[in-house]
This record gives C-alpha cells, sequence and structure tokens, in this order.
C-alpha cells in the first residue's frame, strides 16, 4: 500500500490515527471512492482527503492494519456522519477571516449577442455599465481590498459587449497599485486574437470559459447570434485556437440535454482533432438545468448521468482534462456566495452575494458603506443533511445552501453518479501528476 497523498492536516489534527485492535469487525468507509490504475487500485477517502494505491496483487486484507489506521477500514458502528459534522464545524471555525474583499465578478454589462434558449437571464433588464460606474468601480475595489490581490471574474450578459468599462476598471486598480488577476465567461464571438492579446495585457485575464453546445448547425441555431453570422461557429473555434496559442487558457463547457448529446459526442471528435494535446485546452460537460435542479428533457437522471458520463469518458479518452483538480481539504463552504471576502458587482455598482439572484438579492451599492446583513447571513444557512447522505461518498465534499437554486427537495441521482465519475478522473489525473514529479 503507498500513500500517494497523506490526510489533510485539519482531518489528522482532529482525527489523528485509528487504533487497529485485533478481533474488531471492520467495513470499508462509506467515504472511500476507487479507481482502477495501470498500477493496481487507487482508493481517496473524500473526508480525510487521504489518497492510496492498492499495487496489483494485494489484497484489502493484507493491508488491514494500514486500512484502519488512515480510516478507510472503520468499525462496524462507526458513526460517520457524526465525525464528518464535527470536522466540517471545525473547517467553519477556522475558516480564515478577513475584514477585506478581494473576490469580485463584474458584469460588465446585462445585455448579450447571442438568445440562447437556456439563459436564466432571459427577462432581466438589460443594463451596460457606464464609463463613470466603471471608474467608481476601479474606486471601490481599491478601496475594500485593502491593498490584497484581487481576483476578478468577468461576467454578463456578454462582458465583452462591454471592454471598455473593463479597460477602466483594470486601469483604476494598476493606478492604484491593486495587483490583479482575473478570468471571463464568454460566447467566445468577441475573443478576436487583438481583444486576447488585450484581455492577457491590460485585464490580466488568465482563463476562459467558453459554452460550445453543438457542432456548427446546433451551435448555430441555439446561439442565435443578433450578427446573424452564418460563420459564428467557425469564428469562435478560431479565436480560442488563437487564445491558446497566446498562451491563456480556455475551458469549452458543454452543456447537455436529450436534444444535443448525440450531436456533442460528434462535437468532442472536432475539438480534439483541433485543440487535443494544445496546452491549457480544458472541457467540461454539465447537465443543462433549470432552476431547482429540473433537467431539460431526459426521461430519467440515470439516463442524463450515463449520457454525461459517456461523453466525459470520449473526451479523457482523447487526453483532454476537465478543469479541476482534486479537492482535498475539508469543505465548509459551497462557493464564493456564503463567503464574506467575494462580492457581485451590477452594472450599475449595486452588490449582491450570486449573479443567479442579481434582480433579487441585493445587499447594497458601492456608494455606501451599509449592507443588508439579514441578506448576508440567509446566504451562508447550510441545508441539512439528507438521509441519502448517510451511503454518499461524496457527502464530505457536499455543501447544499438553503438559497441556492440548484438544490431542491432532495439529493438528485445524477449529481451522485457524475460526481462520482469526475472524482475518479481526478484521482487518476493526480496520480499521473505525482508519477511524473517523482520521474523527473
Amino acid at each position: 500500500m503507498k500513500e500517494i497523498y497523506p490526510a489533510v492536516s485539519l482531518a489528522s489534527a482532529l482525527f489523528g490515527r485509528q487504533r487497529y485492535e485485533k478481533g474488531t469487525e471492520y467495513r470499508l468507509t462509506k467515504h472511500c471512492v476507487r479507481a482502477e490504475c495501470e498500477d493496481g487500485t487507487l482508493f481517496f477517502h473524500t473526508m480525510m482527503g487521504t489518497l492510496l494505491l492498492l499495487e496489483k496483487g494485494r489484497s484489502l486484507s493484507d493491508q488491514e492494519q494500514a486500512l484502519v489506521e488512515a480510516w478507510f477500514l472503520v468499525p462496524k458502528e462507526h458513526d460517520e456522519m457524526k465525525a464528518l459534522r464535527k470536522l466540517r464545524a471545525l473547517a467553519c471555525a477556522v475558516q480564515p477571516n478577513s475584514r477585506h474583499v478581494t473576490g469580485f465578478t463584474i458584469l460588465t454589462t446585462t445585455d448579450c449577442n447571442a438568445r440562447c434558449f437556456y439563459c436564466y437571464e432571459a427577462g432581466c433588464k438589460r443594463i451596460t455599465m457606464s464609463k463613470q460606474t466603471a471608474r467608481d468601480v476601479g474606486a471601490y475595489i481599491a478601496r475594500v481590498s485593502g491593498g490584497e490581490q484581487v481576483k476578478i471574474h468577468w461576467f454578463g450578459g456578454e462582458p465583452l459587449c462591454n471592454p471598455e468599462a473593463m479597460d477602466i476598471i483594470c486601469d483604476a486598480l494598476s493606478k492604484a497599485g491593486i495587483s490583479f488577476v482575473s478570468s471571463v465567461t464568454t460566447n467566445g464571438y468577441y475573443l478576436t486574437p487583438e481583444l486576447t492579446e488585450r484581455a492577457m495585457r491590460d485585464w490580466h485575464v488568465t482563463g476562459a470559459l467558453i459554452a460550445i453546445d453543438g457542432t456548427k448547425e446546433v451551435y448555430q441555431r441555439t446561439k442565435a447570434y443578433i450578427e446573424r453570422d452564418e460563420t459564428a461557429y467557425e469564428r469562435v473555434l478560431s479565436n480560442i485556437e488563437h487564445a491558446l496559442d497566446a498562451g491563456l487558457m480556455v475551458c469549452a463547457r458543454l452543456n447537455v440535454d436529450e436534444a444535443n448529446a448525440d450531436d456533442l459526442n460528434v462535437l468532442i471528435d472536432e475539438l480534439a482533432e483541433r485543440y487535443a494535446g494544445k496546452q491549457g485546452f480544458y472541457v467540461n460537460i454539465t447537465p443543462l438545468q433549470e432552476i431547482k435542479g429540473r433537467i431539460h428533457h431526459f426521461a430519467t437522471e440515470r439516463e442524463l448521468a450515463e449520457t454525461i458520463i459517456r461523453l466525459r469518458r470520449k473526451k479523457s479518452g482523447y487526453g483532454i482534462r476537465s478543469l479541476g483538480k482534486l479537492e482535498r481539504k475539508a469543505r465548509s463552504n459551497h462557493c464564493m456566495a456564503d463567503v464574506d471576502v467575494y462580492e457581485v458587482l451590477m452594472p450599475d455598482g449595486r452588490i449582491c452575494k450570486c449573479e443567479h439572484f442579481a434582480d433579487e438579492e441585493m445587499i447594497g451599492n458601492i456608494y455606501a458603506s451599509d449592507r443588508d446583513q439579514e441578506k448576508i447571513d440567509a446566504w451562508k444557512k447550510q441545508r441539512a443533511f439528507y438521509p441519502e447522505c448517510t451511503e454518499c461518498a461524496l457527502a464530505p465534499r457536499c455543501v447544499l445552501l438553503e438559497k441556492c437554486e440548484r438544490v431542491g427537495e432532495c439529493c438528485t441521482e445524477h449529481v451522485s453518479l457524475i460526481g462520482v465519475d469526475e472524482l475518479k478522473e481526478q484521482m487518476l489525473l493526480a496520480y499521473q501528476d505525482q508519477k511524473m514529479e517523482r520521474n523527473a
């Protein structure tokens, strides 16, 4: 048995090594995910953060004591959810506190040049950030960040419909001596080679997330660009290629529903032919969702999960990775909405905690210091574990917020199936990367 990664420090400090006692009846922890690799079987403890390799030819019974000490084997009556609650409470208690806000999602506009049928912002008022508001946003960030490095995510609408606002904000931060990096969610239509150079140089953009919903015919129909450009598909793919060649990380997000699943199978071939082997190219495959987790078209959640898993494995077969690494630390929050160091800035200077609730959950604005603390606290309220969480290996990695639009009345089957498959890929990649580092 080889230890690839030890337990994370917080879990190790809380639980230490489990004492092995002969005669005790042990079982495999429910917080374990296994993945086969060329050297044997990888075991990942989702609560402890430990990654182990059981070499070929070895059995679990051969390694019983080591597995007990690492909490992979636990006494038959061991209450794992009690241990998880204890760890989560500690993780929340020791979560770093800062008086400064250092993370921002900035909507330069709620307008967009695409008309995707699934857009959750459909019907929202279209607002574009003015030059004066952009200057005010830059000054606000410089003021509340306390001189610390800032991380910005440009969002919309289509943020590149208003690049002037990005210029003004970044120029203000540079003049104020504020260090910053940024990323952008964009449809890629305006991400020309010239704009990519400007984005990397002036906005310090390191990565772009671009949704590609199918091959040309499906893509053109889904995006329905107002430019009515029949070459939009080729234009976006060309822009991605230029961005990768310039050193920008690009993650293509493939949104899956029953209507485009077969077409995405073809799209993966096209993307692989064009980008496989290029540094910085990733593909994430996700279900197309509506409010409260309802899925477009699929008859069953298992059918959805199996479709996504099949597409993800095809993508992996080309050597294309998903964006995201093996997360080992104890989770204490769901996303940026439930931490104090992060804000969403609207085009008119209003502030909220989640861009999915941009029209209804304002906590204040950049021109005043008062905040709606009741709304801020409401975003931190976590949903209690579901009954099925006691059997789920992903429970330690799952923090659900009561206000999150992705949360329904129960845990959905596809979330667990897709999550486990994604975790297996991350385990394999983490092991491969560690092997390469060791052999370098």
